[in-house]
């Protein structure tokens, strides 16, 4: 089934095939480049049905039918009411949900850049197609690293060429896999062996300090003790599935890949993070209180 998102009580979106469909019964209504409420049935009540008078007279606080209308919307196929309005005498059906649908599809795969997007409306959703999509290829029954891993669709372009993401200091370019203020993905890689030791310390300082805000974990790590055999991480937030280890490493690139994306979490910070479990030098830099309390502010003081 492709990708659905519901957008009301009633109402649901198929991204991928682009049509509207009840909620209830999963029929389609229409194409989503169209108004929703024309491939509902539509029933025109009088307000007096609904709103009965409440006095008797001229002001009866029940709405005059010669200015008010109400439209019930139903689904085709169940009867389930998915909208209603209230409208003038001869005014259209508002179209009050208008996509830009190829936004919309943008914006999704930016959320994985790497996630493949099948159409099924063209067929392309096949068994083998979805199957396929993991670390193991079931025909040849040997893990496919490479695609399932694709850290290069998340690697910054603008990235320097040694041996990992240097982001101590910020960038004014633009940011591909910076998808919105919260949602982020990044490659972090590291070219000498880790100790086992040291690398179960990481995970579980990553998993206990910021397991809600990781969305995914993936990559290939090189171990000291088994450096000819990496292992396989997997994880989503505080979940680690339990590791795998390769008899041979895939391709000629033998670093450390490890692939994040991360809600509220900024790129620096576990870039820090792991570079200290690396043991490498970092750039000293002043505490909050040495910024505040700056002896060469005119007269001494606090720095404001």
């Amino acid at each position: 089934m492709s990708p659905r998102i519901r957008f009301t009580e009633y109402l649901d979106l198929d991204v991928e095939r682009e049509t509207w469909h009840c909620h209830t019964c999963d029929h389609t209504l229409i194409s989503a480049r169209e108004n929703y409420k024309k491939g509902c049935l539509v029933a025109e009540r009088d307000p007096r049905e609904i709103h009965a008078p409440v006095l008797e007279g001229e002001y009866s606080f029940s709405p005059d039918p010669l200015w008010s209308r109400i439209l019930e919307f139903y689904c085709p196929s169940c009867g389930r009411q998915i909208e209603t309005e209230y409208l003038p005498p001869g005014h259209p059906i508002t179209h009050d949900i208008e996509l830009d649908i190829d936004s919309l599809k943008a914006r999704l795969h930016t959320l994985n850049p790497a996630a493949p997007v099948l159409d099924a409306a063209k067929g392309e959703a096949t068994p083998k197609a979805l199957l396929e999509c993991g670390l193991y290829d079931p025909e040849r029954k040997i893990p496919d690293v490479k695609k399932w891993l694709r850290d290069e669709a998340y690697a910054d372009p603008h990235a320097h060429s040694h041996g990992h993401h240097d982001h101590g200091h910020d960038h004014d370019h633009l940011d591909r896999n910076r998808h919105d203020d919260h949602i982020r993905s990044f490659t972090l890689t590291a070219d000498e062996p880790i100790p086992a030791g040291t690398f179960h310390m990481f995970l579980d300082l990553l998993r206990s300090v910021h397991g809600p805000n990781l969305l995914r974990v993936k990559g290939i790590v090189k171990l000291a003790e088994t450096p000819d055999k990496p292992i396989v991480i997997h994880a989503v937030q505080h979940v680690f599935h339990p590791f795998s280890q390769l008899e041979r490493w895939p391709d000629d690139d033998r670093r450390t890949r490890i692939v994040f994306i991360t809600k509220d979490i900024p790129e620096r910070t576990l870039h820090e993070m792991f570079e200290a479990f690396l043991n490498k030098a970092a750039p000293a830099r002043p505490d909050r209180a040495a910024l505040a309390d700056n002896p060469l502010v005119p007269f001494g003081g606090v720095d404001r």
